[in-house]
């Protein structure tokens, strides 16, 4: 999986915050802790947007994939089928239809609606 920059920021924003909260940190400078506060609800929300983002893409692709592989059932029962004539010999992948059903039961659609409020439960 690639990781664009929008998530490598996201990797960077959190790694300053967990190295702002250390007690150490905050212990030396007490004052810290509301620019602190700040800093993790700003991360939160971009963090909330990125998510949706990239659940809205994914789910995107899925219905496409989805899509692609049901018209692909006709061809790979056609495949099926040459398997039942004895004078084309002894069979050759004879487990591509199951195969295929569990390709296609692999991609999965998400029950959530598209509006996800992750302020609220973010998991």
């Amino acid at each position: 999986m690639r990781f664009g920059p929008e998530r490598q920021n996201l990797a960077l924003e959190r790694d300053a915050l967990i190295a702002r909260m250390q007690p150490a940190s905050l212990d030396l400078n007490p004052s810290l802790w509301t620019a602190v506060e700040v800093n993790l609800r700003t991360f939160r929300q971009r963090h909330s947007l990125a998510y949706q983002r990239h659940h809205n893409e994914y789910h995107r692709r899925a219905a496409t994939l989805r899509n692609q592989i049901g018209g692909l059932r006709v061809r790979v029962s056609a495949l099926a089928q040459p398997t039942q004539v004895r004078e084309l010999g002894e069979a050759v992948s004879v487990d591509v239809p199951s195969r295929f059903e569990d390709l296609a039961a692999s991609v999965r659609n998400c029950s959530l609606e598209s509006d996800l409020d992750l302020e609220s439960a973010p998991w």
